[in-house]
């Protein structure tokens, strides 16, 4: 099945001070992480973000937000409207812990659902999903409603959550990771 791979790169990173995706780990950014680990699963990579000049270093198409100030719901669908495929796998830019069993595994569960999302630890993680095109009608309603909640968009779509444990070959506790302030960004290259 051919998948279109979108990382979310349109954060402003404030509590950060600077731009997360452009941090390093391992000699590579984390927006180059995260590209080159949908590469080994997509056919197609995009890159959600509002600042195409960033990204120049880059040889991925760069989607801009079509609707401005509502949070990742509009990286999202901007980029699904621009996706190849019907289904996306979409990845944040600051969960650089993903691996690709894990992204295989997400794969592996798509249906007939417009949306496959994982749960870890009870915490549901929507920018580390998969989504359809199928639900582009339903994301434009919520914005247009202003209602930006990706949960409260999950409970509008036909979603499958997948409970992430201990027992995947994958699984590592740090797996969602989310890098948002300089002392998570201290822990994770010491």
């Amino acid at each position: 099945m051919e998948i279109t791979g979108i990382v979310l790169s349109g954060g402003k990173s404030s509590r950060m001070g600077t731009d997360k995706c452009l941090l390093k780990l391992h000699n590579k950014t984390f927006v180059e992480i995260q590209t080159d680990i949908l590469s080994k699963v997509c056919n197609q990579i995009l890159i959600s973000a509002n600042n195409t000049n960033k990204y120049n270093f880059l040889n991925y198409s760069i989607v801009k937000d079509e609707f401005h100030n509502c949070g990742p719901i509009s990286g999202i669908y901007s980029s699904l409207k621009k996706a190849e495929n019907l289904f996306s796998l979409i990845i944040s830019c600051d969960t650089p812990n993903l691996n690709i069993d894990f992204l295989n595994y997400l794969i592996s569960n798509i249906g007939d659902f417009d949306a496959i999302v994982p749960i870890f630890n009870n915490k549901t993680y929507p920018t580390t999903a998969i989504y359809s095109k199928n639900c582009l009608k339903i994301i434009e309603q919520s914005i247009k409603n202003k209602n930006y909640k990706l949960i409260n968009l999950l409970e509008k779509l036909n979603t499958k959550f997948l409970e992430i444990n201990k027992d995947e070959m994958f699984y590592n506790n740090l797996l969602f990771a989310n890098i948002n302030t300089v002392e998570d960004y201290k822990n994770i290259i010491k």
